[in-house]
Protein backbone atom coordinates (compact mmCIF):
# COMPACT_ATOMS: atom_id res chain seq x y z
CA UNK A 1 0.00 0.00 0.00
CA UNK A 2 1.34 3.20 -0.93
CA UNK A 3 1.12 6.36 1.25
CA UNK A 4 2.00 8.87 -1.29
CA UNK A 5 4.67 11.07 -2.53
CA UNK A 6 7.16 11.24 0.60
CA UNK A 7 7.12 15.10 0.14
CA UNK A 8 3.35 15.12 1.19
CA UNK A 9 3.76 12.21 3.99
CA UNK A 10 4.47 15.13 6.35
CA UNK A 11 0.89 17.08 5.91
CA UNK A 12 -0.75 13.49 6.16
CA UNK A 13 0.66 12.95 9.43
CA UNK A 14 -0.18 16.71 10.52
CA UNK A 15 -3.39 16.39 9.22
CA UNK A 16 -4.31 12.70 10.95
CA UNK A 17 -2.57 13.94 14.24
CA UNK A 18 -5.33 16.70 14.07
CA UNK A 19 -8.42 14.80 13.27
CA UNK A 20 -7.21 12.16 16.08
CA UNK A 21 -6.51 14.91 18.72
CA UNK A 22 -10.18 16.64 17.96
CA UNK A 23 -11.80 13.33 17.98
CA UNK A 24 -10.20 13.07 21.82
CA UNK A 25 -11.15 16.29 22.66
CA UNK A 26 -15.29 15.64 21.67
CA UNK A 27 -15.56 12.39 23.28
CA UNK A 28 -13.98 13.70 26.28
CA UNK A 29 -15.81 16.86 25.93
CA UNK A 30 -19.47 14.41 25.14
CA UNK A 31 -18.19 12.14 28.52
CA UNK A 32 -18.23 15.52 30.88
CA UNK A 33 -21.15 16.83 29.60
CA UNK A 34 -22.86 13.84 30.44
CA UNK A 35 -21.44 13.82 33.80
CA UNK A 36 -22.47 16.93 34.42
CA UNK A 37 -26.44 15.98 33.49
CA UNK A 38 -26.66 12.99 34.84
CA UNK A 39 -25.34 13.79 38.51
CA UNK A 40 -25.74 17.81 38.47
CA UNK A 41 -23.84 20.70 40.45
CA UNK A 42 -22.18 18.39 42.92
CA UNK A 43 -18.67 17.98 44.39
CA UNK A 44 -17.13 14.40 43.63
CA UNK A 45 -16.50 13.19 47.28
CA UNK A 46 -16.91 10.06 48.56
CA UNK A 47 -20.49 10.44 49.52
CA UNK A 48 -21.42 11.14 45.37
CA UNK A 49 -18.88 7.94 44.56
CA UNK A 50 -22.51 5.72 44.63
CA UNK A 51 -24.33 7.95 42.38
CA UNK A 52 -21.21 8.10 39.98
CA UNK A 53 -21.11 4.67 39.67
CA UNK A 54 -25.18 4.26 38.64
CA UNK A 55 -24.19 6.62 36.50
CA UNK A 56 -21.40 4.33 35.00
CA UNK A 57 -23.73 1.26 34.68
CA UNK A 58 -26.24 3.77 32.48
CA UNK A 59 -24.41 5.25 30.11
CA UNK A 60 -23.06 1.53 29.47
CA UNK A 61 -26.70 0.37 28.99
CA UNK A 62 -26.88 3.26 26.43
CA UNK A 63 -24.12 3.58 24.69
CA UNK A 64 -23.67 -0.12 24.29
CA UNK A 65 -26.32 0.09 21.10
CA UNK A 66 -24.48 2.76 20.14
CA UNK A 67 -21.62 0.90 19.70
CA UNK A 68 -22.78 -2.07 18.13
CA UNK A 69 -25.17 -0.25 15.50
CA UNK A 70 -21.79 1.52 14.16
CA UNK A 71 -19.28 -1.62 14.47
CA UNK A 72 -20.83 -3.71 12.18
CA UNK A 73 -20.63 -1.01 9.26
CA UNK A 74 -16.89 -0.38 10.08
CA UNK A 75 -16.27 -3.90 9.43
CA UNK A 76 -18.10 -4.48 6.71
CA UNK A 77 -16.40 -1.48 5.41
CA UNK A 78 -13.58 -3.80 4.59
CA UNK A 79 -14.99 -6.30 2.57
CA UNK A 80 -15.43 -4.10 -0.55
CA UNK A 81 -12.80 -5.15 -2.34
Amino acid sequence: MKLGESRFLRNGLRTLSTMRITGTTFSMGIALFDISIYLGKVQSRPKTYPFFEMYQIDLCLVYRPLFWRSLWPSLARGNIR
